[in-house]
């Protein structure tokens, strides 16, 4: 645990590392050394990452795909609606 003045002693920091190093988050971490995450950063850094699987891939790019086609129509009847502010460049 912490001493009383909030430092952390070399002895968390082994563990930090020995947890880190079986693949442990930053949460996991703080929550077993009993201190923030922040603190948990600052001594090992940031969590692994996870790599995604195809199919999250794929799912991730269809909704993109699907916000743009939204987008891309609300332009449209906006631009129905609305008179252009600035006139067209004749260039």
């Amino acid at each position: 645990m912490p001493t009383a003045s909030g430092q952390i002693t070399n002895r968390e920091v082994r563990l930090m590392e020995e947890m880190r190093s079986r693949k442990c988050t930053n949460t996991e971490i703080a929550s077993a050394i009993g201190c923030s995450r922040a603190t948990v950063l600052r001594y090992v850094g940031e969590s692994p990452k996870v790599s995604q699987s195809p199919e999250r891939q794929r799912l991730m790019h269809d909704r993109m795909r699907d916000r743009a086609l939204r987008y891309t129509a609300f332009v449209e009847r906006a631009a129905a609606y609305a008179p252009l502010l600035v006139t067209p460049n004749p260039f």
